[in-house]
């Protein structure tokens, strides 16, 4: 079997989350540096110092960048350190001289990314290898075991049980048991990879917008506390999302807000379960007192907490839900076995 698909992708997962978890700790040590008064330049060869190879050569192509007269945001975008969004963040904070603040504010953002990635991981892990060894031992029971019990039972002239013959016949329909198995792969990563079909499934979709809407409090956040404009910050983020739903109902928000609207009317009318209640309400009491920018911080916070409850229930559901998966597994499979030897000592008395 061809393995090389599933490492490239371990890898891909893996590099990833180092980047996001190296682009939190970076901005957290820059933004201390900075904070003491030394110089971006100089404070970038400090880190570099103490970095691994290849951080090392990102340091220096942005140091010689920086000594060429280029941005410190054009510089780390240049070299593929940080998206569109976060570049802009950098960008307009460079502008206003507040890039310290800024960077300790993106730092947070990102660790609050890094922080639900942990806890899917954590959530899905246990149900991942019980599913994994429920399948394998289910397939080599059919195949190897029950095969060898078969022959032993074709030896004596009495019907099997039911249970028993679905068992037998189940290796003569490995395409079908394939198939299935090709279904639910593909089905798992739907729901990870296309946002618009997982806000289809209740408890999935639930978390899925709240990580969303915590993304965007957090992201809308760092922008205006940058100088950014509410509606360039928008356009920022949801230049990099892969959703059709989100990308159709941004559009009609930012047409309603060009022609007028308050905020808080322009996503109340979009009437949509990705803008909930909650925040419409936050941008009106953000609107309200002028303070906009920390109201959706807190609103990402919000939005936060309320992804590690709905993560620990999904833990709650799905880990019983594997056991008794196994369960069931085992149970079938030791009836099938079991059953006809009951039977055959019977027809012998």
């Amino acid at each position: 079997m061809n393995f090389e698909f599933f490492e490239r992708a371990l890898n891909k997962i893996a590099r990833a989350r180092r980047k996001t978890t190296l682009k939190a700790s970076f901005f957290k040590q820059l933004a201390s540096l900075l904070k003491t008064g030394i110089p971006l330049n100089k404070a970038l060869k400090f880190l570099a110092l103490h970095s691994d190879e290849k951080t090392k050569r990102n340091f220096a192509f942005i140091s010689s960048r920086l000594e060429e007269g280029i941005s410190f945001s054009r510089a780390i975008y240049e070299e593929g350190l940080i998206s569109r969004e976060i570049r802009n963040i950098l960008k307009i904070a460079e502008e206003n001289s507040m890039l310290e603040e800024t960077l300790f504010r993106a730092s947070a953002f990102l660790d609050r990314r890094d922080k639900f990635k942990k806890m899917l991981k954590t959530s899905l892990t246990y149900p991942f290898i019980v599913l994994i060894m429920s399948i394998f031992s289910f397939l080599g029971m059919i195949f190897f075991v029950l095969p060898s019990y078969s022959d032993l039972f074709s030896a004596f002239d009495f019907k099997l049980p039911l249970i028993s013959r679905i068992a037998m016949v189940l290796p003569y329909y490995s395409w079908v048991l394939i198939f299935l198995l090709f279904i639910l792969v593909f089905f798992v990563h739907k729901i990870f990879t296309d946002f618009d079909f997982c806000i289809k499934f209740p408890l999935a979709g639930n978390i899925r917008i709240n990580m969303l809407m915590s993304d965007f409090c957090y992201s809308l956040s760092c922008q205006l506390k940058s100088g950014v404009s509410f509606v360039e910050a928008f356009h920022n983020f949801i230049d990099g999302l892969n959703s059709n739903v989100f990308k159709l109902k941004a559009s009609l928000v930012v047409d309603k807000i060009r022609k007028g609207s308050s905020l808080s009317f322009a996503f109340a009318s979009a009437s949509d379960k990705l803008f909930n209640g909650l925040f419409v309400q936050l941008l009106a009491v953000g609107e309200e007192s002028g303070r906009l920018a920390d109201v959706l911080w807190e609103g990402g916070e919000s939005f936060s907490e309320q992804v590690e409850y709905d993560l620990k229930n999904l833990a709650s559901y799905i880990e019983p839900a594997a056991t008794l998966l196994v369960g069931g597994v085992v149970a079938f499979v030791a009836l099938a076995m079991i059953m006809p030897l009951f039977e055959m000592v019977n027809s012998l008395l």
